[in-house]
């Protein structure tokens, strides 16, 4: 993934279509593209800056941060529960739709991990 443009030239183009010069001449004169030129000028004028949004998944836990307690709970009550049943019990219990793949990281986050023995059964 690219890396996006510095603040200074997205703060500059944004000054410049502001000014009133045209979206196509701004972009000519910094060598980027009209649609950069465009969401950057709507950023300035709606913002007053147009510096890039943070990238990355959001700090705080997400939307499962309030609900580690009742997986961890089903978890220890119920050892071989599958990620298929908690996410059912979240469905039916809080009215919360998520994926399978967002309870698995919340419990590996919380230390559960899936161990086999050389039988293929779950420890």
């Amino acid at each position: 993934m690219g890396r996006g443009y510095s603040f200074d030239i997205r703060d500059r183009v944004g000054r410049a279509v502001v000014s009133g010069q045209t979206v196509r001449a701004v972009a000519a004169r910094f060598a980027v593209s009209v649609a950069s030129v465009v969401r950057w000028s709507g950023l300035f004028r709606a913002a007053g800056s147009a510096a890039m949004a943070r990238q990355g998944r959001p700090s705080g836990g997400g939307i499962l941060a309030p609900y580690v307690d009742f997986l961890t709970g089903c978890v220890d009550a119920k050892p071989d529960v599958t990620l298929v049943e908690l996410v059912e019990m979240l469905e039916k219990k809080h009215g919360l739709r998520v994926g399978l793949g967002s309870v698995w990281r919340v419990l590996c986050k919380a230390g559960y991990t899936y161990k086999k023995t050389a039988h293929g059964q779950r420890m």
